[in-house]
């Protein structure tokens, strides 16, 4: 059972329907973040896009303050977009579900 279902089997109906409409208006998705990293990844723009505002920044940093050298941080950051993109949508449904059940 993953993530998703752990957190959300004990939900209602109504419970459930709100979820599943807040999650596809706000959660990730892997192919936007590998795009992202096509564009930008020199630049951290997919670790900005996953919530990582902080490893993103100094991808950002290091990017530009070494005229480019940077960039390779960014580059094998490719192999780490599934899991960025997963720890994102847990921490998402985490937090849908507990404001979920608080309304």
């Amino acid at each position: 059972m993953d993530e998703i279902e752990k957190a959300t089997q004990n939900l209602t109906a109504s419970e459930l329907t709100e979820f599943s409409k807040v999650f596809r208006k706000q959660g990730k998705s892997v192919k936007v973040a590998y795009t992202l990293w096509a564009i930008g990844g020199a630049v951290g723009l997919h670790r900005f896009y996953t919530g990582n505002y902080g490893t993103g920044l100094i991808v950002m940093a290091v990017t530009v303050f070494t005229c480019g050298l940077g960039a390779i941080a960014g580059l094998q950051d490719v192999q780490n977009i599934r899991r960025l993109v997963s720890q994102a949508n847990k921490e998402l449904t985490l937090q849908i579900v507990k404001d979920v059940k608080r309304k």
